[in-house]
Order: structure tokens, then C-alpha cells, then sequence
């Protein structure tokens, strides 16, 4: 998750708040419902709640969903707790915003997002990364960046040696960038 409006929204999507309260008025109800009723899921927001505590057996008790905001990769590695433990399926939402890399890195360096990112990748079976908003900065990059965003190398090299990390760099290497320049009347 990226930002505070994103929350709320997952929450009522996660479990079902919105369908429950618009269709409980209705008369076919039960037909619709694709949900038992107080059996939604269990979410554990960090930012509300902290950090969850595992188990013996390294997981969270009583919890099925773990909502954090990009703020918690920002952090150094040996500090990232989302990075030490194992997660079936992560969801980046907003992920434009954070996994196309910030500015905060050093020349030639990974921001600390970017770092924790890749460190998560093999720390889950799946990725997800979801964003609505079209690239508006270096289309070369951001297009390299989101993709690395979604496997290591590892894996994008079963898909296809054009998906590896060179052959990403192959696909953008003659992109030019045409920008349409209206003039001033």
C-alpha cells in the first residue's frame, strides 16, 4: 500500500464493506453475497497497529492480510522487518510511485526502497504491481524499472532472454523521446 485514502480503501474492499452495505437493503441479499457475514479477512494495518509479531513457527497469528505504506522500505536494510520473514503474495498498489526508484540514491546506487524491494522479491511466492497512472518521467526507464519491480532476474529469465536485465536494456536502447512541443502563438 502507498498512501492513508489507499487504506481505507482496501479495508472495505478486503472485507467486502461496500457490497454488504449497499445490498443488505436489498431483497436478494443472500443470493448476491459472495461472503459469510463476519467472516471477512483479517487485516493487520502497521500503521494503526505497528509491526505484527510472528509466531514460533514464523508466522502472524490471526491474520490474513498485512497492510503497510512504501514508508517501510524506506529504511536501512538491516532494519527492514518487512524483509525477514516469508509472504505468500504481495500487492505493490500505487507502485508507479515508488518502484520506478527515487532520487535519494547515490550515483550508481539502489534508493532504500528499491533495495528492500529486491530483497522482498525473494522473500514471497507472487507479485503484484498495480498502478492506474501512465509513465510521465524517462519512458526507457520507468518501463525497466517496473518490470525488474515484478521478479528477480532469476525469473524473468525463464519468461525470455529479452526480459532479463540486459535484454530489457536492449529493448529500450534506441527509444527516443519524442515530446510535441506546441508553439506560442
Amino acid at each position: 500500500m502507498f498512501n492513508a485514502p489507499l487504506v481505507s480503501t482496501w479495508l472495505n474492499t478486503l472485507n467486502n464493506d461496500t457490497l454488504r452495505n449497499n445490498l443488505k437493503c436489498e431483497s436478494d441479499y443472500n443470493e448476491e453475497r459472495s461472503w459469510n457475514t463476519g467472516k471477512g479477512l483479517r487485516v493487520w494495518n502497521v500503521a494503526q497497529q505497528g509491526i505484527p509479531t510472528l509466531n514460533s513457527d514464523g508466522l502472524y497469528e490471526d491474520v490474513d492480510v498485512v497492510l503497510i505504506t512504501a514508508a517501510s522500505l524506506r529504511v536501512n536494510s538491516a532494519r527492514c522487518w518487512a524483509t525477514k520473514t516469508k509472504w505468500h503474495t504481495v500487492l505493490a498498489d500505487e507502485g508507479h510511485d515508488y518502484l520506478r526508484g527515487q532520487h535519494n540514491a547515490g550515483s550508481g546506487q539502489l534508493s532504500l526502497t528499491l533495495h528492500n524491494w529486491y530483497t522482498l522479491q525473494n522473500c514471497t511466492e507472487s507479485i503484484f504491481v498495480i498502478t492506474g497512472t501512465p509513465f510521465v518521467t524517462k519512458v526507457s526507464h520507468d518501463f525497466v524499472a517496473m518490470t525488474k519491480s515484478i521478479a528477480i532476474e532469476t525469473i524473468q529469465a525463464t519468461w525470455g532472454p529479452e526480459f532479463t536485465n540486459e535484454g530489457l536494456n536492449d529493448v529500450v536502447k534506441d527509444w527516443k523521446s519524442v515530446m510535441k512541443v506546441t508553439p506560442k502563438p
